[in-house]
C-alpha cells in the first residue's frame, strides 16, 4: 500500500459526492486511503465499521457508481 493517495476535485465537489451524507463520504475517503495501488480493498466491511458508518453507506457508494463491488466482497475505487 502506498503513502500518499490524491483525491480529484472533480470527484469531491461534484453534486453526487456533495449529496452523500458526512457518513458516506468518511467510507468513500477511508476506502481510497486504504486500497491497494490499483484501487481495490478486500475488506472494506472493516473499513465502514472503522468509521461507524452503516452498511447502507457502502451500497450508497456502489450504487452511485464510487466504486464498484465485486460478489467475493472486494471492492475497488472507481475513480
Amino acid at each position: 500500500m502506498a503513502n500518499r493517495r490524491m483525491f480529484s476535485l472533480d470527484i469531491t465537489n461534484s453534486d453526487p459526492f456533495i449529496e452523500m451524507d458526512l457518513a458516506t463520504q468518511a467510507v468513500y475517503f477511508q476506502l481510497a486511503m486504504s486500497a491497494d495501488d490499483d484501487g481495490f480493498i478486500s475488506k472494506p466491511k472493516r473499513i465502514q465499521q472503522y468509521v461507524g458508518a452503516s452498511l447502507d453507506d457502502l451500497k450508497i457508494l456502489v450504487e452511485k457508481r464510487f466504486v464498484i463491488a465485486f460478489e467475493d466482497g472486494v471492492i475497488v475505487i472507481k475513480h
